[in-house]
């Protein structure tokens, strides 16, 4: 102790005395290791203590989730220490002996459970702490995004793709909390079987992903959306309709209707049934196909979705119109402003009257009658107007063309024309006033009256040259024939037909200028307030007769040209003989060749011959080499007045029914097959029609007893 005091006060000797000692254990180790040493025992090393833990950090993960590290708190940690997950060593770093941390990888969490965590110190000593637990659950799934987000609804099943984190292998999509088949894509990806059924009706339905314990859970849920479908047009029937048509029912055909889809009629609803997702029904009001057009045919459905279809086409077509009658039926010439009334069927409030070809204002009255004013200037001269009736598109068209007759209110007796002079001529009795006794020019291209030439008393048949020289006037108040010669507009010689001591004087009855002879007329006579009339043939030369006349009895009451000058064709139509006969003339005179009775039948009948035929009005065809019935046309009516025109081919008949005698009827006739052709009826006539005849290149006129001279172009002549 004294030695140790001393040290204390001197440093350098406590230095020396260390230095001493470490030496002598150093030493003493040595001869331990080499199994020497003096009597001393051997000294033993500390064991490693047996490391506990006391809790870990975290105590639980993300199945699925990245690595991290592992806090382990406890005792008796060394360096050497490690860290054990579920017995597998894992890189473990010392802290302190009161703290570790290991490195833990995602594949030691890639499936949920329990790892056991335990520490371990190597010998001596040492030994494995209790464990300790980390939990390794099935993550919280969080939805990002759905694809599609809203489908139609009605339609086929689908697969929904899912998008977001923390979706595992044992992830379920759920639709409206159902659970749907689920394909695990990746830990951001999911995949769900979607059925039909699922989307049959509109709504909306949540999309959630469940993932289960441990941990797991359901994510926010997201909204899908199933739609109406946006409805498809691929038909519509019927697809036309004719304007005016009654109310029908139309079928549309297409592709995702549903019970709230309404058929649209261009824009606007239609009363709709619903007959499947493919077809539809709706009721189309007569309104809706009043007028000709195009209308738009589509299908409406309501949100969510839905919209309108594109449009099928519906198309109204205008009928083809076609005219009955006209009101009035005709109107006479110089006659002031007027409404014409045209009936018929077919009519649309857009139909336009023509008139000649020229489109009037037209009132639309009903699908029956249409209206329109005339002025004075359309009716100022005779003629026929042709008035059609035109529906514009689509369909349409024109009607048939109906004849306005302008008439001349006229007395006459007989017409002729003139193919020279492109004339007209009628006979005026004295009856017609200021014109009365005249010959009287008529243009049948304006309609209108020349300057009337005086002849003679009450003129009445009429009959020109071949060479349109002469027209040869019968004057029924003379007893006479007049000349009249065409070009210098004047009357010429007159001659009386003579008379018998008995009877009295002869009158024309029918006047022939021979073919040829300009000069030569033969005349067949009556006697007045006899019957019958008859009082023979006669040949007149400059109004000279020849000597050789035929009997007075019986015989050509009326009279027909032949095709030369040597002969002549008679009828009697007064007797019931109904003769047909033959006539020869020579430098002498007329006379009987022959006879033939009931060739032709029938009272008041007059005969026309044309390119060596006879035609009687009675529709018969005598052929005169014969003499034989050849044919006969079949006549609807009395036959007033006949006119064959070979060079056309036709023969043309005016006739009147008697049951309704205020209709007169023109129809032509083929020529060869004797069969009609076609007819033309001018009704609201007054008396009785007569003397037909042809001008230009599609005319015809003729005369009623009621004051009225009709003058027609028609395609009945020239179609």
């Amino acid at each position: 102790m004294e030695r140790f005091r001393c040290a204390r006060r001197n440093p350098s000797i406590i230095r020396s005395y260390i230095l001493a000692m470490a030496t002598i254990a150093t030493c003493l180790g040595l001869l331990s290791a080499c199994g020497g040493g003096g009597g001393s025992s051997t000294p033993t090393s500390t064991p490693n203590p047996v490391p506990v833990v006391t809790s870990v950090s975290p105590t639980s993960t993300s199945a699925g989730g990245g690595a991290f590290t592992l806090t382990v708190n406890g005792t008796g940690f060394i360096s050497s220490s490690v860290i054990k997950w579920n017995g597998s060593s894992r890189t473990t770093t010392f802290l302190s002996s009161a703290k570790l941390t290991a490195a833990i990888t995602a594949q030691d969490i890639s499936a949920t459970g329990t790892a056991q965590i335990t520490v371990t110190n190597p010998s001596p000593g040492g030994g494995t702490s209790a464990a300790a637990s980390v939990a390794v659950n099935n993550p919280s799934p969080t939805v990002t995004g759905i694809s599609p987000t809203s489908t139609a609804a009605g339609g086929a099943g689908f697969d929904l793709t899912v998008n977001g984190t923390g979706f595992v292998s044992s992830s379920v999509v759920q639709w409206n909390g159902s659970s749907r088949t689920t394909t695990f894509v990746s830990n951001t990806e999911l995949t769900a079987a979607i059925t039909s059924q699922d989307i049959s009706a509109t709504g909306t339905a949540e999309i959630t992903v469940t993932n289960p314990a441990p941990g797991g859970g359901a994510s926010t849920p997201t909204v899908f959306s199933i739609d109406n479908p946006t409805p498809a047009v691929s038909s519509i029937n019927p697809a036309s309709a004719v304007a005016g048509d009654a109310a029908f029912a139309l079928t549309v055909n297409g592709t995702g209707f549903i019970s709230t889809s309404v058929v649209e009629w261009n824009g606007s609803s239609l009363t709709t049934q619903f007959v499947s997702s493919t077809q539809l029904t709706a009721s189309v009001p007569a309104n809706d196909v009043a007028t000709g057009g195009t209308y738009d045919v589509t299908v409406f459905t309501p949100s969510p979705g839905g919209g309108a279809s594109s449009p099928a086409t519906f198309t109204v077509n205008n009928p083809m119109p076609s005219i009955t009658s006209l009101s009035p039926a005709n109107v006479a010439a110089g006659t002031s402003g007027m409404t014409l009334t045209v009936n018929g069927s077919q009519f649309v409030s857009t139909s336009v009257v023509q008139f000649n070809g020229s489109a009037r204002t037209t009132t639309f009255v009903s699908n029956t009658q249409l209206t329109i004013p005339l002025d004075a200037a359309d009716i100022a001269g005779a003629g026929s107007p042709a008035i059609t009736v035109s529906n514009p598109g689509p369909g349409g068209g024109a009607s048939n063309s109906a004849l306005f007759p302008v008439y001349l209110s006229l007395a006459s007796n007989d017409l002729i024309y003139d193919p020279v002079g492109k004339m007209i001529y009628a006979s005026i009795p004295s009856s017609a006033g200021g014109r009365g006794n005249t010959l009287t020019p008529i243009n049948p291209a304006a309609g209108t009256l020349g300057t009337s030439i005086f002849v003679g008393s009450e003129p009445d048949t009429l009959a020109i040259s071949d060479d349109s020289q002469f027209i040869y006037v019968g004057l029924d108040g003379s007893a006479a024939v007049r000349r009249f010669i065409i070009a210098s507009q004047t009357a010429d010689i007159q001659f009386s037909l003579g008379s018998d001591s008995f009877f009295g004087p002869k009158y024309p009855n029918r006047i022939v200028v021979l073919p040829g002879l300009p000069h030569t007329v033969a005349v067949s006579r009556k006697y007045l307030n006899v019957s019958p009339s008859y009082a023979g043939i006669a040949i007149y030369d400059d109004g000279v007769p020849r000597a050789t006349e035929s009997n007075t009895f019986t015989g050509g009451e009326v009279i027909a040209s032949s095709a030369t000058a040597a002969s002549l064709y008679g009828y009697d139509n007064e007797t019931t003989g109904y003769e047909f006969t033959r006539y020869t003339i020579d430098s002498s005179g007329i006379t009987l060749l022959d006879s033939t009775s009931n060739l032709i039948s029938g009272f008041s009948v007059d005969i026309k011959f044309d390119n060596g035929l006879v035609y009687a009005t009675n529709g018969a065809i005598v052929d005169p080499s014969t003499p034989a019935l050849l044919a006969k046309f079949s006549l609807a009516g009395q036959g007033y007045s006949v006119v064959p025109d070979s060079t056309l081919g036709r023969v043309f008949f005016l006739t009147q029914d008697l049951s309704n005698p205020t209709t007169a009827t023109i129809t032509a006739y083929d020529s060869k097959t004797f069969t009609p052709i076609d007819s033309l009826d001018i009704t609201n006539i007054s008396g009785t029609p007569g003397s037909l005849i042809r001008w230009g290149t599609n005319g015809l006129a003729f005369r009623t007893t009621g004051n009225q001279i009709f003058i027609i172009q028609t395609s009945l002549v020239a179609p």
